[in-house]
């Protein structure tokens, strides 16, 4: 998560918008109201339009001529001549508290399709999160994964001496082994350690022994 970010205000014009988005070094910036609650987001793409201003008026004033002028068109690309951040913002907006799970900023992101996400707390923007953030997890090293993946099993009781289930890690795969004679159990060890950062996938070889019990 970046934490230092800069914000702007609904009347933010649309030229320092577009600079506290470059200075930030982020595709979105933040808009914020006088208390500093997040009211919005401007993106890249919320300021791409104006590009295309140009073009876009030269066709529309063909299409008026010729009756084929697409008002619903219109409406879609006002945008394209807005002046401040609350004309060019995207709301409501999509957010990530500081203690949302990284899977579900992955699954914000994706259905969204921003690549950032504003983190509030009480209302306040405390920084953004980013596409690239989430995909940091994936570089732990297969040490650091199995050391989390086994601390996990250890707090919750699925490896020796109550279970006998080991693991290993290779590539960000865990493989689950051992035996337990206990199938719901292992169903929870499953789901925690799906659930955990940086895991890309589990091979589950644990045999459930139920003779042993």
């Amino acid at each position: 998560m970046t934490k230092k970010v800069r914000s702007v205000r609904p009347d933010t014009s649309f030229k320092e918008t577009a600079l506290a988005l470059i200075q930030n070094r982020l595709s979105g910036v933040p808009v914020v109201d006088r208390q500093g609650r997040l009211v919005g987001i401007v993106s890249e793409s919320d300021l791409l339009p104006r590009e295309a201003l140009d073009d876009d008026l030269l066709a529309s004033a063909q299409a008026f001529f010729e009756g084929t002028f697409d008002w619903d068109s219109l409406f879609k690309n006002r945008k394209a001549v807005a002046l401040t951040a609350g004309e060019l913002m995207t709301t409501p907006v999509q957010t990530a508290t500081p203690h949302t799970l990284l899977r579900q900023v992955a699954k914000r992101l994706s259905e969204s399709g921003l690549r950032v996400l504003p983190v509030v707390d009480h209302g306040k923007v405390v920084g953004m999160v980013t596409r690239h953030d989430v995909l940091k997890v994936y570089c732990a090293s297969d040490a650091d994964t199995l050391c989390n993946v086994k601390d996990a099993l250890e707090h919750r009781g699925y490896v020796p001496p109550r279970h006998c289930i080991d693991a290993s890690v290779h590539e960000g795969i865990v493989t689950l082994g051992g035996t337990t004679i206990d199938p719901e159990g292992l169903r929870r060890a499953l789901a925690l350690v799906r659930a955990m950062d940086g895991v890309v996938a589990i091979r589950n070889l644990v045999r459930v022994d139920s003779s042993a019990g």
